[in-house]
C-alpha cells in the first residue's frame, strides 16, 4: 500500500529562462502524514503541442528545474500539454495550458505601448484564459487564446 495517492493531478510549468523552465506540483493527495508526501518523487511524463515526449522527476508538492538542451527537446511553446504519472497503481492524465510565448509578447507590450487600457485588457484576457484552462474549460479558453493572438497580431506583435 502506498504511503499516498494523488487524488487529482495538477502541474504548473513558469519559463525561467529561453532553455530552462520549472515544474511546479501543485496536485492534491490522499495520506496519511504529509510528511509521506514530502519525500515522494513523481514521474511525470509531458507531451508537447509539438508532440515532443519527456519526463520529469518532481519531487511530490514541490518543483523541479529543468533545460530544454538537456532533454534534447525544443524550447516550450503555446499549448495543451498533455501531462501523465502514475499513482496507486493507475495512470492519472490531465491537459494543462501553458503559453510562454504569448506572455512575453505581452510582457514586452508594457514597456512599448503607450495605452494602459489596452495592456489592461490584454492581461485580463490572458488571466482569463488560464483560469478557464486550469479549470478543464478548453474550448473557452482556445477561443480566447485566438482572441488574444489577433489583438498581438494587430499592434504587430502576433
Amino acid at each position: 500500500m502506498p504511503k499516498y495517492c494523488i487524488k487529482k493531478l495538477n502541474v504548473e510549468f513558469r519559463k525561467i529562462s529561453e532553455d530552462q523552465y520549472s515544474i511546479i506540483d501543485l496536485s492534491e493527495y490522499d495520506y496519511n502524514d504529509i510528511n509521506d508526501v514530502y519525500s515522494g518523487i513523481n514521474e511525470i511524463k509531458v507531451k508537447t503541442p509539438l508532440n515532443e515526449d519527456f519526463t520529469v522527476f518532481v519531487p511530490s508538492g514541490r518543483s523541479q528545474i529543468f533545460s530544454c538542451k538537456g532533454l534534447n527537446i525544443l524550447p516550450l511553446h503555446d499549448g495543451q500539454y498533455c501531462i501523465t504519472t502514475e499513482s496507486c497503481g493507475a495512470p492519472i492524465k490531465r491537459l494543462v495550458g501553458f503559453y510562454p510565448v504569448m506572455r512575453d509578447k505581452i510582457d514586452g507590450l508594457v514597456m512599448t505601448t503607450k495605452d494602459p487600457k489596452y495592456i489592461h485588457l490584454l492581461f485580463e484576457q490572458f488571466k482569463m484564459m488560464q483560469i478557464l484552462d486550469e479549470h478543464d474549460d478548453k474550448k473557452s479558453a482556445e477561443r480566447i487564446y485566438q482572441d488574444i493572438r489577433d489583438l498581438l497580431a494587430k499592434c504587430g506583435k502576433g
